[in-house]
């Protein structure tokens, strides 16, 4: 369906802006899918870079690893990436990958193989990318409120393939797995937010 992204470098001459975000709408719509939320600072940035895959960067969408050492550099640059990648019959993905100061996210849902539910497949795809939209808006007013230091990030991963889970700005308690990451997330969220609140 489509090549690699790492392959186009940054030699992708596709739509940039809002031209290519139209782009990824038409072909998420097609597909009955959300488009993932792409910030507005990084919007200008943004590049249709393959057939099914955008991003601010030439990156490899399922590159789990060095989307984690990123998220952890505090001084790394912010980016959003999403796409379709995959190969053969069975190993096809719904990716998306956003560095921000506050919130780190990767995502990587199976969904477009031989062997795939479609519709069962939209039906979890399309609210984790409704849940995302909720949680950057939490993680920035968590940013804005001091509850998290501007060199550290909030690290999450959905993640079909191996496993999902989470970590606390400065990852001082170390990485939790879960099968619920965007609650336990949002959960933190939630009570930081109400412990900052003065009682009364």
């Amino acid at each position: 369906m489509s090549e690699s992204i790492e392959d186009l470098g940054d030699n992708a001459n596709g739509p940039a802006g809002m031209a290519a975000l139209a782009h990824a709408v038409l072909r998420y719509r097609a597909a009955g899918l959300r488009v993932p939320p792409v910030p507005r600072e990084l919007l200008e940035q943004l590049i249709e870079r393959a057939e099914w895959q955008f991003g601010t960067d030439a990156c490899d969408l399922t590159d789990r690893a060095g989307f984690l050492a990123a998220a952890r550099d505090g001084a790394a640059p912010a980016e959003v990436g999403f796409g379709h990648v995959g190969h053969g019959v069975a190993s096809w993905w719904l990716c998306y990958r956003l560095i921000l100061a506050p919130l780190a996210v990767f995502v990587r849902q199976s969904f477009g193989s031989a062997y795939n539910d479609q519709e069962a497949s939209r039906s979890i795809v399309n609210p984790t990318v409704e849940r995302i939209e909720e949680l950057i808006v939490l993680a920035d007013a968590a940013r804005r409120a001091g509850r998290i230091p501007p060199d550290q990030r909030l690290v999450l991963a959905i993640d079909d393939l191996d496993g999902s889970g989470w970590e606390v700005p400065g990852g001082v308690d170390g990485w939790r797995d879960s099968d619920k990451p965007l609650d336990d997330v949002v959960e933190f969220l939630a009570a930081d937010r109400s412990a900052a609140e003065p009682a009364g």
